[in-house]
């Protein structure tokens, strides 16, 4: 059984059945930045055991994000998942929709989603999650990852661009840049990008 994305980050989007639709639309966009959303009211399938594959997920996710609105507060199940994440020590994003975050949650500073749309939550999703010490290592791999794996020069281009804006990235992932910089042809042969990385690898190794 698996609800995630090989090789992406993986976060648990806690919230109400009235913003299903949301979080679906949510999971479209957050995939695009090599993030694998987990949303219960459409990944779990009819004839599996709901609430085993819900803590599955709780299990194995890397963070969580909690859309925050006044039915949220009052669900039990939504609060269970957040308690749950807490737990294990993971990052918890509170995303404001029409109430302020709460409890334990409270201390985390909110991301305003009141109006926003997805591609909007999830632009600010990835900053909070390529920044925070708790998500930022994780994430770093994910999208040293993805370099190494760029199918197109196209592809090589925006990947180095996303890379281009992690403040550290460690040693043995530097290596693995520099690595498939010469060895992918792909990013071989895409202009600009291997001078990037070795410029990118000079920048981490000073600091």
């Amino acid at each position: 059984m698996d609800v995630w994305n090989l090789n992406y980050f993986r976060l648990f989007i806690s919230h109400t059945s009235k913003y299903a639709g949301f979080c679906s639309n949510l999971k479209i966009w957050l995939i695009k930045r090599s993030i694998s959303g987990f949303v219960a009211h459409t990944d779990i399938e009819p004839t599996a055991h709901w609430q085993g594959t819900i803590e599955y997920a709780l299990n194995t996710c890397d963070a969580l994000v909690a859309l925050v609105s006044k039915d949220f507060i009052k669900s039990k199940w939504c609060d269970q998942e957040v308690g749950y994440a807490l737990g294990r020590g993971v990052l918890v994003v509170p995303v404001m929709v029409d109430a302020d975050p709460y409890g334990f949650i409270g201390k985390y500073q909110g991301l305003k989603g009141t109006g926003k749309k997805a591609e909007q939550i999830a632009s600010g999703l990835e900053k909070i999650l390529i920044k925070h010490p708790k998500s930022s290592p994780r994430m770093t791999e994910i999208l040293v990852g993805q370099f190494e794996n760029s199918d197109t020069f196209q592809e090589a281009k925006m990947n180095m661009s996303i890379l281009r804006k992690l403040d550290h990235i460690p040693e043995l992932l530097i290596k693995r840049i520099l690595t498939a910089s010469a060895s992918n042809d792909q990013i071989k042969s895409s202009f600009g990008v291997p001078a990037r990385a070795k410029a990118l690898a000079a920048k981490h190794r000073k600091k």
